[in-house]
């Protein structure tokens, strides 16, 4: 398995919303900038700002659309977001990521409530 690159690593750790972005245009395959923002429940400036940077609030150089996760397509009168394949490998890496991170929490947590209730400490099955 390839490693994630860095710079990827740093844009989905600065920011949540660019995360929750690619992930989203990565289940959609492609989207409006209006239609992801939608989906994501957040102002289209924002997304717009997030997918690729402003320069103020979100950084050009951590952008999606720089890192080659997502690409812009303009026609006239039309933008759309389209996922590439090297942002679509990364959203399914971060997604398996979060449901190992998440089955881990809640083994955790039945074995912390069966320690506190003096029972024998559940052996996870694999």
């Amino acid at each position: 398995m390839d490693p994630i690159p860095a710079e990827v690593e740093l844009a989905f750790l600065r920011s949540g919303h660019r995360k929750r972005s690619v992930m989203m245009l990565s289940s959609l395959g492609e989207a409006s900038p209006g239609q992801l923002a939608r989906s994501l429940g957040l102002p289209c400036t924002r997304q717009r700002w997030i997918m690729e940077g402003d320069g103020r609030y979100y950084s050009k150089d951590l952008a999606p659309v720089q890192l080659g996760l997502a690409t812009l397509i303009e026609a006239p009168r039309r933008r759309k977001y389209v996922i590439t394949p090297l942002g679509r490998k990364m959203a399914r890496r971060f997604t398996a990521r979060e449901a190992r991170r998440a089955r881990r929490a809640a083994a955790i947590k039945r074995s912390d409530e069966a320690h506190r209730n003096g029972e024998p400490t559940p052996v996870e099955e694999g």
